[in-house]
């Protein structure tokens, strides 16, 4: 029963009666009497006897929703945030809208599973590599090619001491951000293995859903957020559940998504405060998917444990908490050698000693003389920005003999 008072942060027993034996499963939510009132529940566990004197389960709502792996990921996520138990499970499933069960739940409360993606035959998985290691952009590293490679082959313990592989990405600015996606995302469903995109906002789950959406092999996708309202994200949920996409892109709430064979967690910018939870217990999505990399103890009365799919961190910029686990060889380094940086990046140039001795006014001045050169040679390509610190701060052309400002005769 998700409670967030402390002390009631522990599973209650209820009893069975017949007529609902064969609806009560693992992970189903149930309508029981708690204190004098009827409230919602999810079973965590099904066991044949209790030390305790039981209250009858009311009723079943829907089918079972919560896997053994999502109970198990809530659990740890609940201890080392020191959480309820029933918070991070309130946030890691969606409210039930029964309209959205009617197309998706067979007659006997069952969900309508899915044929599982196929995986590419031995004998084309080299050219499978190579599919994906062409939709990598140019100058990308030795590493990220390996990851490709381990991937496509389906080696989810093929790092060292058994671990799935396990990376960060720095993507240079002048890099479309999808192209490495995408290359991941052909080489995990190479290995018959599906991937879970974790974005931060609504504008680049679009982006990554359109770049997915346009692959040739036609993947089938499920967008997963909470911005598209109760009754779609509900009958994304279950389609997830049943096997229904090969990708699932989402936000936050979608770093426990139970997907099944699962071979892929893509996290972009861990560094968006979006990413972190702003209810109790306040989980990031970088805890969430790290403990399902790692694989999560069963909980009491589950069925066997998680897969542990491949983890990929990637973004224009760095989380320190990121950086801490790469410097401790938990995340491999999969971000391009800086030859590819500086091709990639902006050119910084300051006023050096010598520049300024060879202008005098440039000490006092508010752009030095430098700065007026490099403008005028960029303002042949194109505009040319300038950024200055303050309001204020702004510089401008005047007639020296009248100090008239010379504006520009449109827009003034």
């Amino acid at each position: 029963i998700p409670t967030p008072v402390p002390h009631l942060d522990r599973p209650f027993d209820y009893s069975v009666p017949e007529p609902l034996r064969d609806r009560v499963s693992l992970g189903g939510r149930v309508r029981v009497r708690f204190r004098g009132r009827l409230a919602t529940g999810f079973v965590v566990a099904v066991k044949a006897t209790s030390e305790f004197e039981l209250s009858p389960i009311v009723d079943v709502k829907g089918p079972a929703v919560a896997t053994p792996e999502v109970l198990s990921l809530t659990a740890a996520v609940a201890r080392r945030t020191c959480g309820t138990w029933g918070d991070v499970l309130t946030a890691a499933v969606p409210p039930r809208h029964a309209r959205a069960e009617r197309s998706l739940v067979a007659a006997d409360g069952r969900l309508q599973s899915s044929p599982p993606p196929t995986r590419t035959p031995p004998a084309e998985v080299a050219a499978a590599v190579g599919a994906a290691a062409g939709l990598s952009p140019p100058g990308s590293s030795p590493a990220w090619l390996d990851f490709l490679r381990s991937m496509a082959v389906g080696a989810v313990g093929g790092v060292g001491d058994g671990q799935p592989p396990r990376g960060a990405l720095a993507v240079p600015t002048s890099w479309d951000w999808t192209a490495p996606l995408l290359a991941a995302v052909h080489a995990t469903r190479a290995a018959g293995r599906r991937t879970l995109v974790i974005v931060p906002d609504d504008g680049e789950l679009r982006v990554a859903a359109a770049a997915i959406g346009r692959m040739a092999d036609g993947p089938r996708v499920v967008q997963l957020a909470a911005a598209a309202g109760p009754q779609a994200r509900y009958s994304a949920y279950l389609r997830v559940l049943a096997g229904a996409a090969d990708i699932v892109v989402g936000t936050r709430t979608a770093a426990f998504a139970p997907v099944p064979e699962l071979g892929l967690i893509w996290v972009w910018e861990a560094t968006d405060a979006l990413l972190t939870d702003p209810q109790a217990p306040y989980w990031h999505v970088r805890d969430v998917v790290g403990l399902r990399s790692l694989g999560t103890p069963e909980v009491p009365g589950g069925e066997g444990g998680a897969d542990r799919p491949a983890l990929v961190f990637a973004g224009r910029t760095r989380a320190p908490e990121v950086q801490r686990l790469a410097d401790l060889s938990w995340l491999a380094e999969l971000s391009p050698p800086r030859p590819v940086w500086r091709a990639a990046g902006p050119r910084i140039q300051t006023v050096s000693e010598e520049a300024q001795a060879r202008d005098a006014a440039a000490l006092v001045a508010r752009l030095p003389g430098q700065a007026f050169e490099v403008a005028r040679r960029g303002l042949e390509l194109g505009p040319v920005l300038v950024q200055v610190p303050r309001k204020g701060y702004l510089p401008v052309v005047a007639c020296a003999a009248c100090r008239a400002l010379a504006r520009c005769p449109t827009c003034e």
